[in-house]
């Protein structure tokens, strides 16, 4: 959905663990890890659409630059206007 939106050029998934502290409670569940690959401009809409698709009450949504190479970041850009 985030590709299909054009929030994100592409997306890369992992799986793993989680444990963490909700509402009082310690929880083990295992989580998707997406990266989207994205712009600054994007962050809010992509953020909205987690939000708004996501099963938890508060997904786990964080930002990262990267550096990359110039093209690569030019693709990013190309493909989430």
């Amino acid at each position: 959905l985030l590709v299909e939106e054009r929030l994100a050029a592409g997306t890369r998934t992992a799986s793993g663990t989680s444990h963490y502290r909700w509402e009082g409670t310690v929880h083990e569940r295992t989580y998707w890890t997406v990266t989207a690959f994205t712009t600054r401009d994007n962050l809010e809409r992509l953020y909205e659409l987690v939000r708004a698709h996501h099963a938890d009450d508060l997904p786990g949504v964080t930002y990262h630059e990267i550096d990359a190479a110039a093209a690569f970041l030019d693709w990013i850009e190309a493909n989430t206007r």
